[in-house]
């Protein structure tokens, strides 16, 4: 009896170690395709395992991240994508954020269904998937713009009041009152 609980300890802890590795392995192995997009705005949030969703539904990960050695502006990402994941010329890659935690993830979106399967391009190892910015990019931008628009308008305001015209219009107040009181004392005569 001994050996039999020795065999069935020993049967077990095979498994469960099996087990852990199998999970570690990210489960069932699956044909992937690698795919490179290049980003032009910050990715604080991203790392390595990150996931990479199709329309929100999780298809792959993010297999490194790099600064682009030809234009340090850009971060290239090189992305596993599973097989039977339908990537397009159409096939656009944002950065999305998961509510308060900071977490990004890459959201591949825009795929047509009558549109040409994505290829390499010359001098490019995996074919490359044309990005967009992010909400948060869009965001900033357009903050920035309407701020600008906003100060310009406060100097253009500002000039326009200045010392000398806030005299001419503190007069022509002056003018109008003194005329409604003329009109007022003359009411009785009209």
């Amino acid at each position: 009896s001994y050996t039999l609980a020795g065999a069935f300890v020993l049967v077990l802890g095979g498994l469960f170690v099996w087990g852990i590795l199998w999970i570690a392995a990210g489960g069932t192995p699956q044909s992937v395709h690698r795919y490179v997009t290049y980003m032009n705005e910050s990715v604080s949030g991203l790392n390595v395992d990150s996931a990479v969703k199709y329309r929100g539904m999780q298809v792959g990960k993010v297999e490194s991240i790099n600064i682009d050695p030809s234009n340090p502006e850009r971060i290239r990402l090189v992305l596993q994508v599973r097989d039977d994941t339908p990537i397009t010329v159409d096939t656009l890659a944002t950065l999305d954020y998961q509510g308060l935690t900071g977490l990004a993830t890459v959201n591949l979106s825009g795929a047509v269904s009558n549109s040409a399967r994505l290829t390499p391009r010359d001098g490019e190892d995996y074919p490359v998937i044309r990005s967009q910015p992010s909400l948060f990019a869009r965001l900033d931008s357009t903050t920035s713009d309407l701020i600008g628009n906003l100060i310009l308008v406060t100097e253009n305001v500002n000039a326009l009041l200045d010392e000398q015209n806030r005299g001419n219009i503190a007069a022509t107040l002056d003018n109008v009152a003194q005329l409604s009181a003329d009109v007022a004392a003359q009411s009785g005569r009209m």
